[in-house]
């Protein structure tokens, strides 16, 4: 997001950054994902989230993949 605009998206990715795998996948709507926050670690993002109303996971993302992602 723009940080003077927070309406505005400068940068996206052009498909899905985690989505779950089929163990996950018990009571998913739609295979979705639902994140609410990324932790910095170093040169990745440790990302939590939920595929259910009663599982979580984490996983590492690193940020140089993450951003030559972005469109």
């Amino acid at each position: 997001m723009d940080s003077e605009n927070l309406g505005k998206a400068i940068s996206r990715l052009p498909k899905a950054l985690i989505t779950p795998n089929e163990s996950e996948c018990e009571d998913c709507v739609a295979n979705e994902v639902y994140i609410c926050s990324a932790l910095p670690n170093s040169s990745e993002l440790i990302i939590p989230y939920a595929m259910s109303d009663y599982a979580t996971s984490f996983t590492p993302v690193h940020l140089n993949d993450l951003l030559s992602a972005m469109i």
